[in-house]
């Protein structure tokens, strides 16, 4: 017989060093269907064609993607294509087996992009409708309207971390793996997910505050080593770390930027970071957005493209919980950022030109 004080053999999957924690619970049960549900689904069933078929006018990455779509050829090959496999793969399917028009690939991906999202909003947030609102404000735009790849990458990167949340690791790592395959930018969310798991609190603030140190000291090696190494993946990745045009309009002292930093600051003096394990991670998360835009200040597009990838983060993060006094506030100031995102989405003819 075996001793009872001797180890048992355990072959529980690794958990990122996050032992006896439980998994997160859902706020809904996955079938349940009220209101809100069907509000969402109205919501989704609009978007979706609106964006498929460009009723707000042809988005900025239209044109590119149709030409793309046109010279796809019969013999799939990952050889002559700088988009992600799992993006061309599904494009080549709808062309060249399906042979639908472009639109219809577009009314697919968006379909599910939006799908996925609005699905995490109802399930897991006390405000999904007003969730909904802030992302289509602030995301719908850039993503779902204008980067295809970007907004189904995401829409699986964050059902992962949800997963994640949940404990369910291998589920999650399934889906990061297909959004990689979509978009290359999700394995950030990984990165920052395990991150924000691995240093918390003040530890994390610490932590934050000596990676800012060493890397404004060596930016610019730093960003020679990624070109040297990613630049062949992603041919224009060379071109974003180049680019300096924007950086007085992407600068973490921009007043979009500012106001964002502003919810953040409000959220950790409130103390969101005791608010439990979903709040610790996604502020953190949120916060390591900004922190992006500074690491990249000489590259300000990766560092927009960078923060784009963790902002999403805060459209969870600030209505999970029901609004009271310890919320309001950052609620309030990360609303304000995003009309004005919206208003600069509308000047900047990213809808409705």
């Amino acid at each position: 017989m075996t001793p009872a004080n001797t180890p048992r053999f355990s072959l529980r999957p690794l958990q990122f060093g996050e032992r006896n924690v439980a998994p997160l619970a859902p706020l809904r049960a996955g079938r349940s269907l009220d209101l809100s549900a069907f509000v969402l689904i109205g919501t989704w069933a609009l978007l979706t064609p609106m964006a498929a078929f460009s009723w707000l006018g042809e988005s900025r990455d239209y044109i590119e993607y149709l030409r793309y779509y046109a010279t796809i050829p019969s013999d799939l090959s990952f050889y002559d294509t700088r988009f992600e496999p799992g993006f061309h793969l599904v494009a080549w399917f709808f062309q060249s087996v399906l042979h639908l028009p472009f639109e219809y690939l577009v009314l697919t991906l968006v379909g599910t992009a939006l799908g996925i999202k609005f699905y995490l909003f109802h399930r897991h947030l006390s405000h999904p409708l007003l969730a909904m609102v802030a992302y289509v404000i602030t995301f719908y735009p850039t993503q779902e309207y204008t980067q295809i790849r970007a907004a189904v990458g995401l829409a699986f990167g964050y059902f992962a971390i949800h997963l994640f949340l949940q404990l369910k690791y291998l589920r999650g790592a399934a889906l990061i793996l297909l959004g990689f395959a979509f978009h290359s930018s999700t394995a950030l969310l990984l990165l920052a997910y395990v991150g924000a798991r691995t240093v918390k609190g003040n530890v994390m603030t610490v932590t934050i505050g000596i990676t800012l140190a060493i890397v404004y000291g060596f930016s610019s090696s730093l960003r020679t080593f990624i070109v040297d190494t990613f630049s062949g993946y992603n041919p224009l990745l060379r071109s974003y770390l180049e680019n300096t045009i924007a950086i007085e309009n992407l600068s973490i002292l921009s007043i979009n930027n500012l106001v964002l930093a502003m919810a953040c600051a409000a959220a950790v003096a409130m103390g969101w970071y005791r608010m439990g394990r979903y709040h610790a991670t996604l502020l953190t998360m949120l916060i390591s957005s900004l922190v992006l835009l500074v690491i990249f200040a000489d590259a300000p597009m990766v560092g927009q493209r960078s923060k784009e990838v963790l902002f999403v983060s805060g459209v969870f993060l600030m209505h999970r919980a029901p609004i009271s006094e310890k919320t309001w506030l950052p609620v309030l100031i990360f609303w304000a950022d995003a009309i004005l995102l919206f208003y600069l989405s509308l000047r900047e003819g990213l809808i409705l030109s």
